[in-house]
């Protein structure tokens, strides 16, 4: 008879147990949704971190081939400085070179202009000179021709023979090749105008 007072209460409780079953139940299917809900955001917050890390990685990577563009551009373009400083200095020594050669060549259509007048001035001296030599000359020639006529005929042969040669002739003559300064032409320009015109003028 205890044991089945026993049995008894104990069936008694059953209800109250299943009660209690069902109540854990119900909170371990809570505790089930909830964390199967807290899956699905972190599921969610995964995907969605993982897309943004990708899209990182990725700018990361397009950043990483820009750098490396930017510094092959500044390589280039350093280069490229170089051979304009380079190009630049050349480009001054042509223009130092052609102010040097303007002004050289200034120098020199004075120098063919001073020639020229030079020139023109030895070659009047040496006309001069051939006249005058010529004139000298002729009456040298009268002079020994009226000696001879007046007294060469009282004076014998061998007592002076020389006394029938003629004068010496004198000759001026150009010694070298003439210079050619036509070749050169007379382009003046502001530096050598003033120069010219004073050589000329002296």
């Amino acid at each position: 008879i205890a044991d089945y007072n026993v049995l008894l209460r104990d069936t008694n409780e059953i209800p109250a147990i299943i009660e209690d079953m069902r109540e854990c139940l119900g909170q371990v299917q809570r505790r089930s949704e909830e964390t199967y809900v807290r899956y699905l955001q972190y599921s969610a917050f995964y995907a969605d971190s993982r897309g943004q890390f990708d899209a990182i990685a990725g700018v990361s990577g397009i950043a990483s081939r820009y750098v490396e563009a930017a510094a092959d551009a500044q390589v280039r373009f350093e280069r490229l400085l170089a051979m304009a400083d380079g190009f630049l200095s050349d480009m001054w020594g042509l223009v130092s070179w052609y102010r040097n050669f303007h002004s050289s060549y200034d120098g020199l259509i004075v120098e063919v202009q001073r020639r020229r007048h030079v020139q023109k001035e030895m070659h009047a001296v040496v006309e001069d000179m051939r006249s005058r030599l010529e004139a000298m000359y002729m009456e040298e020639v009268r002079e020994r021709a009226r000696f001879v006529d007046r007294s060469g005929m009282y004076l014998p042969s061998d007592l002076c023979p020389f006394i029938q040669d003629p004068p010496v002739m004198f000759v001026v003559e150009e010694d070298g090749v003439a210079e050619r300064l036509a070749s050169v032409q007379s382009h003046e320009t502001r530096y050598s105008k003033n120069t010219a015109s004073a050589i000329a003028m002296g």
